[in-house]
């Protein structure tokens, strides 16, 4: 995970803007994320910059997997804030434990699911689409998980490949 800090027990990440409106426009995509992800970070920005700093809470305030997670998914935001992604499909490929109590998107096939929605969506040219993994959503029941942003969608993906592959005329 590129350019992250532990400081005082919490991952930082800070990025530069051009002005407060653009700063805040992301702290905005950070806060919905960070409701998706049910982990919440401390956000903060002013004119030209914006700061994330995540630790888990109940944990005892310390860096856990939530937070590399969250981290995670923040530097695709970013990353789709600088490169003018228009929509950002993050699929979850999660993988519990044999025997776990709850269902796993990552042994129900999201790896593969999200591989042919992305090669689905380059085929048929689709510009600013960013698709990729990331950690648990939490609707581990649901099926294999994804939720689309800017618009915060979720989807439950289908089973089969080809079936997935058809979402993604959806991101039209």
């Amino acid at each position: 995970m590129a350019t992250w800090d532990e400081v005082d027990g919490a991952l930082e990440r800070a990025w530069a803007f051009e002005d407060m409106a653009k700063a805040a426009q992301a702290a905005q995509r950070i806060a919905a994320l960070c409701d998706t992800l049910d982990h919440h970070a401390d956000v903060s920005f002013g004119w030209g910059h914006l700061t994330v700093r995540t630790t888990t809470h109940d944990a005892g305030h310390t860096v856990t997997e939530k937070d590399h997670a969250l981290a995670e998914g923040v530097n695709a935001l970013m990353e789709g804030i600088a490169e003018g992604f228009r929509k950002h499909v993050f699929v979850c490929t999660h993988e519990r434990a044999e025997g776990a109590q709850r269902p796993s998107c990552g042994r129900r096939g999201s790896m593969e699911l999200m591989m042919a929605l992305k090669r689905s969506a380059k085929a048929m040219g689709l510009e600013g689409i960013r698709v990729q993994k990331s950690g648990c959503l939490d609707r581990c029941e649901e099926g294999p998980s994804a939720v689309v942003y800017p618009e915060a969608t979720w989807w439950t993906l289908p089973t089969q490949v080809e079936e997935a592959a058809a979402l993604a005329e959806r991101l039209r």
